[in-house]
């Protein structure tokens, strides 16, 4: 009696075995390129000359349109900035019509925003002067990924 040839081993599942998780890092790294975000920002801090920091919100002001971002713990983020030379603003939350509830007393930080509808503003309120055009030097935004410090001589 004939024994019957026997098949090769099949090997797909093994492959599988190796090619899936690496398909799936691929596929999560290029999902993690596809999501950068704006590509014109600018960050920095806001302190006063003796190292306080600052809060409320940040607006670089060309002309009648204004980019801001808010101001808490003395960093501020602005995004989708356009190039152009810009007036700097530093305003406590709620001034000119920004649509930003005041920050809380100094005793009282807002650690729910979401609660109150309030934005956290932590850190000294900025001088009423910097809320005009003028008083802080002129920043040239080249584009990109910038970061602009800011010292207040209040």
């Amino acid at each position: 009696m004939r024994q019957p040839a026997s098949l090769p081993a099949v090997r797909f599942p093994a492959i599988l075995k190796l090619l899936g998780p690496a398909l799936l890092l691929a596929a999560v790294v290029l999902a993690a390129g596809c999501g950068e975000g704006p590509k014109d920002v600018v960050t920095g801090t806001v302190k006063t000359k003796d190292g306080k920091d600052v809060g409320g919100e940040v607006v670089f002001k060309s002309g009648d349109k204004e980019y801001k971002g808010p101001l808490t713990s003395g960093k501020y983020k602005v995004e989708n900035v356009p190039k152009g030379e810009y007036d700097v603003l530093v305003r406590t939350a709620g001034e000119a019509g920004t649509g930003v509830v005041p920050p809380p007393p100094k005793d009282k930080v807002n650690t729910d925003p979401a609660a109150s509808g309030a934005t956290a503003t932590m850190g000294v309120a900025p001088n009423k002067k910097y809320a005009q055009p003028g008083t802080l030097e002129k920043f040239s935004f080249t584009g990109g990924k910038k970061e602009h410090n800011i010292t207040l001589d209040q």
